[in-house]
């Protein structure tokens, strides 16, 4: 592997773990603007949200930690890590995806 890859590897892996960061702290931003809708009952309640939350929050994490530390590393050989890492991050986004659209769709049947 040539020193070009490798850089490449690794500036991939550290933008992945730096969108992470900023997806996480842009998700708190939704939850706590989530608690200050008037609104006549708690969507994560109604909307199975605490168990849409872990799901997305871990498997996120999961996905891009398996990620980066392949990536780190300069182990890019297995195709299957990397399928498993990317097939973790979409799972995450889905569930998150059912979340919001749930609480809104319960939102907007007037909880």
């Amino acid at each position: 592997m040539g020193n070009a890859q490798s850089c490449a590897d690794r500036t991939l892996a550290m933008g992945a773990l730096v969108t992470m960061a900023v997806s996480l702290a842009g998700f708190a931003g939704y939850v706590v603007w989530l608690g200050q809708l008037d609104a006549y009952a708690n969507p994560f309640a109604i909307a199975h949200g605490d168990t849409f939350t872990v799901a997305r929050i871990g498997l996120m994490v999961a996905g891009v930690v398996l990620f980066a530390s392949q990536a780190l590393r300069g182990n890019n050989k297995n195709a299957g890590v990397a399928i498993s890492a990317f097939l973790m991050v979409v799972l995450a986004e889905l569930s998150g995806r059912a979340f919001f659209y749930d609480a809104f769709i319960s939102a907007s049947a007037g909880m």
